[in-house]
């Protein structure tokens, strides 16, 4: 299977569930799914019917990460000035 990276996408949610006392409310984990469909709305619309319970939260394409991905090393090996990385302090 060849993928095209603008038709996967990689979509952030949380899960819908039943809290104590039955209350109504979504997990407090992000969540990821990956989902190959034509557009952004169909990638919705295919996880819905697969998971009814899954609320998203917003999606990124492969291609976008593998965009992202030839940034960060522009930056790093001093070809780019795009963004500023951060990194932590060593403890």
């Amino acid at each position: 299977m060849i993928l095209n990276g603008k038709e996967v996408f990689l979509v952030s949610g949380q899960l819908r569930e039943t809290k104590v006392g039955g209350r109504k409310g979504v997990s407090p984990r992000v969540e990821q799914r990956v989902v190959i469909a034509k557009d952004d709305l169909a990638a919705y619309n295919c996880l819905s019917a697969q998971e009814p319970d899954f609320s998203p939260l917003g999606h990124a394409t492969l291609d976008d990460y593998e965009e992202t991905a030839r940034k960060v090393r522009a930056v790093v090996e001093g070809n780019s000035d795009v963004w500023k990385l951060y990194t932590q302090s060593p403890a």
